[in-house]
């Protein structure tokens, strides 16, 4: 059912499979894995409540152990459950079998697994699922990729303050440290996206701080289209230099299509000393790098005598009181004349 759209006929099966999943014998760890998983697109309804009501026992039931791929199938199939007295037995049955679960998550099954909570409202039993899940992110041996660190990062949107979700942060910060992978503007879309409610704490700061080194490390443009909302929701509580900082680094890797008018403000930065760059706030330009912060003043690389910088609604352009004005920079021979 994996590929089916939700649906009159769809239902009919689900509420068909309830009744069976009740007398059936009991389920492997793979069974259960596969069950969940192919409810992915499922829409909440009474007959996906009535599978969830009929599973939740059967996992408990379960005497083999649930393997990483099977915890991580399970939850990603529940990525379009709501919040429901039935969804809640599911995710404490889930908990107890990833305490039971002795072998270490790999990153794909990290992913997918915190991914499927992106729906999940605060509640006891979600917070136990984040408690089991901690450890096995800190266990996990091999490094995660960007995909999935804005998979698991997306899944925690609507997880409430907590002890357990600060350890889940704690435990994805070396992971984001470690990947290997530049976050591409799609993942740390997610990732930004998964942080929103977040109150300020020592583990968000760390968060915070590992994905601006991301940021900084990759070589690509991001789109402002695609961050803008994630943009604006970050400097709306812009409560810690943390915070403050992965603005002013996404700002750095932002190519501001729209508040340009179509420039590109990555072209003129090489107008500026080296880690200078230039961005619009409210229509107004400041120059910020990351070492020196913000400031309205542009900072530029020497210039032939007589020669001063200044801008034009956003662009940069030099000015002589002998030369006149002209758009590129001017080299040294032009203090000759």
């Amino acid at each position: 059912l994996q590929r089916c759209a939700d649906s009159t006929e769809l239902r009919a099966i689900l509420s068909a499979m309830a009744s069976q999943v009740q007398c059936s014998e009991p389920l492997g760890a793979q069974a259960i894995g596969n069950t969940f998983y192919g409810l992915q697109r499922c829409a909440d309804s009474p007959e996906l409540r009535a599978v969830l009501a009929a599973m939740a026992p059967r996992i408990s039931q379960c005497s083999e152990m649930l393997t990483g791929q099977a915890i991580g199938n399970a939850f990603y199939g529940m990525q379009r459950c709501e919040d429901s007295s039935e969804l809640r037995a599911v995710l404490m049955a889930m908990a107890n079998k990833i305490v039971q679960c002795s072998g270490p998550l790999k990153g794909q099954e990290i992913g997918n697994a915190l991914y499927g909570l992106q729906r999940c409202a605060e509640s006891t039993e979600l917070r136990a699922v984040l408690a089991a899940m901690a450890p096995k992110i800190v266990q996990c041996l091999e490094p995660l990729k960007g995909q999935q660190i804005g998979n698991a990062l997306y899944g925690l949107r609507r997880c409430a303050d907590s002890t357990e979700l600060r350890a889940v942060l704690a435990a994805i910060v070396p992971k984001i440290d470690g990947c290997s992978d530049p976050l591409k503007p799609a993942e740390m879309e997610m990732a930004l996206h998964g942080l929103r409610k977040c109150t300020d704490s020592q583990e968000l700061r760390a968060v915070f701080t590992a994905l601006a080194q991301k940021v900084r490390e990759t070589s690509d443009v991001y789109n402002q289209r695609r961050l803008r909302r994630e943009l604006s929701a970050l400097q709306q509580h812009a409560d810690s230099p943390e915070r403050q900082g992965l603005v002013a680094t996404l700002q750095s890797k932002i190519t501001d299509v729209d508040d340009l008018g179509g420039w590109n403000q990555q072209k003129h930065n090489g107008d500026l000393p080296a880690g200078w760059s230039m961005h619009l706030h409210e229509g107004k330009t400041f120059y910020y790098h990351p070492d020196h912060g913000s400031q309205w003043i542009p900072t530029v690389a020497t210039l032939p005598a007589g020669w001063s910088v200044h801008t034009d609604k956003g662009r940069t352009y030099y000015h002589h009181p002998q030369h006149g004005s002209q758009w590129s920079k001017p080299g040294v021979a032009a203090c000759d004349t």
